[in-house]
C-alpha cells in the first residue's frame, strides 16, 4: 500500500518557497514526454506553462527526459520537486513515480496505486460502481471474441461510443449510430490496431461533456467541453447552462472519487450529462495537459485563480510515497 510520506527527510520542507530567503530557488524538474504525435505537443505546452509560472515565483526550472533517465541517475537530479508534464504508458501506469518513490524524491501529483486505479478503465468503473458513483453501462469486446460484435450491441440508446479498455488512446470518431452494425464493425477493428480489448457504452447524442480541475482533492471549477466530436486537442468553455443540482452531483462525486482513489495534486475528471443518463463519472486524468484553452487553464479563468498561487499550493501539498 502506498501511503503520503511525512518524515520530511528528503525534497521540499513545510515552506518549500521560503528557501528564497536563504538565497536557494526552489529547484524544480519537470519530467516531460509524449508517446504519440498528438500527445507530444501538449507535452511542450505543459512545459512553457509551467516554465512561465513557476519562473515568475522564482523556481529554477529544469528540463527532463524521463526516457533517458534510469534509477541510477535519479539521485543526480538534485530537485526538490517534480511535475509529471508527461502523457505516455511511464506516468500513466506509474513507472516516473516508482522510481521518484525509490528516491524519495517529491512531485506533484498521483502515486503509483492511484495511476495504476485510474489506467484501467473496466476496474476504474467497477471501483466507482461499488461506491455508488455512478458511471455509463458497458460491454467489453475482445480482439479474439469469436461472438459477433453485433450481439454486444444491447443497449437501449440509439448510439454508442467505442473506446479503449486502458489509458492508451485511440484516435478516431468513436461515437456511432448502433443501427449501422457493419459501420459499429468497423470502428472496432480501427480500435484493435491500438489495444486488445475495447470497451463499448450507450451514448447519447444529447450528452455534454463536463470536466471537475481539482486542486489538492477540492474543486476548483466545472468547465464544458466545447465539442462532442473527436477533435483534438480539446477546447473548453466557462460558458455554459447547468442545473445547481447536476453541479453539485459533480463536485460530490469528484470529491469522493479522489478521496476513494487517493488522487493528489492537479486532476481532471471528466463527467458526461444528459437527460437518458443523468450524471455519470467518465473518466480520470491524473495529468491532465496544460494548454491554452484547455480544462485547467480554462478552470483557472473561470475560478479567478491566480496560476501562480495555485501551483505554488500545488508544490506546497507534494510529497513522495512510501510502501508500507
Amino acid at each position: 500500500m502506498y501511503m503520503r510520506n511525512d518524515k520530511n527527510t528528503a525534497g521540499l520542507p513545510a515552506a518549500p518557497f521560503d528557501q528564497r530567503a536563504a538565497g536557494r530557488p526552489v529547484n524544480i524538474g519537470i519530467f516531460i514526454s509524449g508517446d504519440v504525435q498528438y500527445w507530444r505537443p501538449l507535452a511542450d505546452q505543459t512545459f512553457l506553462y509551467l516554465e512561465k509560472h513557476l519562473g515568475l515565483l522564482n523556481c529554477k526550472i529544469n528540463l527532463i527526459n524521463p526516457q533517458f533517465i534510469n534509477q541510477r541517475l535519479y539521485h543526480q537530479l538534485n530537485i526538490d520537486c517534480a511535475f509529471i508534464a508527461q502523457h505516455d504508458m511511464l506516468a500513466t501506469k506509474g513507472y516516473t513515480q516508482a522510481l521518484l518513490d525509490i528516491e524519495n524524491i517529491d512531485y506533484v501529483g498521483c502515486g503509483v496505486e492511484a495511476a495504476n486505479k485510474t489506467y484501467n478503465k473496466k476496474s476504474l468503473k467497477k471501483i466507482l460502481g461499488y461506491e455508488n458513483i455512478p458511471v455509463t453501462a458497458y460491454r467489453e469486446v475482445s480482439r479474439e471474441s469469436s461472438a459477433p460484435y453485433g450481439d454486444a450491441f444491447d443497449f437501449s440508446s440509439t448510439h454508442i461510443k467505442i473506446s479503449t479498455l486502458t489509458q492508451k488512446l485511440w484516435y478516431g470518431e468513436n461515437v456511432i449510430d448502433i443501427r449501422d452494425t457493419a459501420g459499429a464493425e468497423k470502428q472496432i477493428q480501427e480500435c484493435f490496431k491500438f489495444c486488445d480489448t475495447a470497451l463499448i457504452e450507450p451514448y447519447s447524442p444529447e450528452t455534454v461533456h463536463m470536466a471537475c480541475i481539482v486542486v489538492n482533492r477540492m474543486p476548483l471549477a466545472i468547465v464544458k467541453r466545447e465539442s462532442n466530436a473527436s477533435c483534438y486537442p480539446y477546447r473548453y468553455t466557462a460558458d455554459y447552462s447547468l442545473s445547481p443540482a447536476d453541479e453539485l452531483q459533480i463536485e460530490q462525486f469528484a470529491e469522493k472519487a479522489c478521496d476513494l482513489l487517493a488522487l493528489e495534486g492537479l486532476v481532471q475528471i471528466d463527467f458526461q450529462v444528459c437527460s437518458e443518463f443523468g450524471v455519470v463519472l467518465e473518466n480520470i486524468l491524473t495529468h491532465p495537459p496544460i494548454y491554452p484553452g484547455g480544462s485547467f487553464v480554462t478552470a483557472l479563468d473561470k475560478a479567478n485563480a491566480d496560476p501562480g498561487a495555485i501551483l505554488e499550493s500545488l508544490i506546497r501539498e507534494a510529497g513522495c510515497y512510501c510502501v508500507i
